[in-house]
């Protein structure tokens, strides 16, 4: 009871530690697949999604594997399991995000990056600032997905697995963040440029990953980031309220906190001028110490 207890409660407030916690992919399943060019998806997945989060299946492209090399959706669980093999008292052990400067070097994401890369399509992602502000980011065009770089895992490869488990799993690449968006966040996720980049990231078994690394860095192009409704922070709300902008709001300069929006005062700072911690904090801090939670994204951690 205690453990489900505190994976509820790190998955609503996963957005205070790791960059692109959140997203929303709102596009039907026939109309992803021509956004994309697959040639068909493999699995379903909930739509539309406002607020997704990690644990929950989502599309991600990839090619199969010689001779056919298609390009395809598959839906998998967004959160890879460490390699340690240890069970994990939840899901919310798995690692979201992989940290592009190390990622070579981890145990985890070594033996796939030359080949198990994916793309993962979103309408926008969330990102909250400091003071708890969440905000929506997105291409300026309209229509236009976010194609993000990823690795996956080969399906019943983990230790944990039964013979039988199908189940695969993806993380997110994370960079430093560019100069727009710092005010959110120093990551954001690795945003593939170009339709070549797209291309070239998923050419496994032909291009390999040190060949296409140099497409892992800040997004050099437009988005736009704005303000929306705090409601975005419980994963129970999945409305187009989450990803609509606060009227009023300049894109520019994030708004103090407060609840949907309005005007509240920040978090009294503490003597090393960081944001003090409330009781929830450090009451999520200590539970999830206590369960194991805590040290299991350190591999993949982009905080």
């Amino acid at each position: 009871m205690r453990e489900g207890l505190v994976a509820l409660l790190l998955l609503l407030h996963c957005h205070r530690a790791a960059p692109c916690g959140r997203a929303a992919l709102t596009v039907a399943p026939e109309k992803l697949v021509s956004l994309t060019g697959a040639e068909l998806i493999q699995g379903s997945y909930p739509h539309p999604l406002y607020n997704a989060a990690p644990s929950m299946a989502l599309p991600v492209l990839l090619h199969t594997e010689a001779p056919s090399r298609r390009k395809v959706l598959r839906v998998m669980r967004w959160g890879m399991r460490a390699a340690s093999g240890q069970a994990a008292p939840s899901r919310m052990n798995n690692i979201i995000n992989a940290r592009s400067e190390t990622i070579a070097s981890k145990p985890t994401f070594k033996p796939n990056l030359d080949k198990r890369r994916c793309v993962v399509p979103f309408d926008g992602w969330y990102e909250w600032t400091k003071d708890k502000v969440p905000h929506f980011v997105r291409h300026r065009e309209g229509g236009r997905l976010v194609m993000l770089a990823g690795v996956y895992d080969e399906a019943g490869s983990h230790p944990t697995d039964k013979a039988d488990t199908a189940n695969q799993s993806f993380s997110i690449v994370t960079v430093e963040a560019n100069a727009n968006l710092l005010f959110l966040h120093h990551r954001m996720p690795a945003v593939l440029e170009s339709q070549e980049a797209i291309d070239r990231w998923l050419s496994v078994g032909e291009v390999p990953f040190h060949e296409c690394r140099g497409l892992l860095r800040p997004y050099a192009g437009s988005l736009d980031s704005f303000p929306v409704s705090r409601r975005v922070g419980n994963v129970r709300n999945n409305d187009p309220s989450c990803i609509e902008a606060l009227k009023g709001r300049s894109e520019d300069s994030p708004p103090a906190g407060g609840k949907d929006g309005k005007v509240s005062k920040v978090r009294r700072s503490n003597s090393t001028g960081k944001p003090g911690r409330g009781p929830l904090d450090k009451y999520i801090a200590r539970a999830a110490g206590k369960v194991g939670v805590g040290d299991a994204g350190k591999e993949g951690s982009s905080t």
